[in-house]
């Protein structure tokens, strides 16, 4: 569910969805998200002064807090 939300959010921001690619690692109560996203797309996804990626980030968390959990969200390069 963390997985989907947060690639259906990031899609609506980029303009190349059809490159966005999303890895989740769960290791016990940690979930880490790597989001994959087309070069041009990288400054969408990270935002004016980094707003959009810290949302991103608040959310992630928030999410996975309801189930218990630690959570990252970091853009691969």
């Amino acid at each position: 569910m963390l997985r989907s939300l947060i690639e259906h959010a990031i899609k609506s921001i980029v303009l190349y969805p059809e490159q966005v690619f999303i890895t989740e690692t769960i290791e016990g109560s940690k979930v880490a998200i790597k989001v994959h996203v087309s070069k041009a797309d990288v400054g969408r996804v990270i935002g004016k002064n980094g707003a959009t990626i810290k949302t991103l980030r608040l959310m992630t968390q928030a999410l996975a807090d309801l189930k218990g959990r630690k959570a990252s969200l970091e853009i691969a390069k």
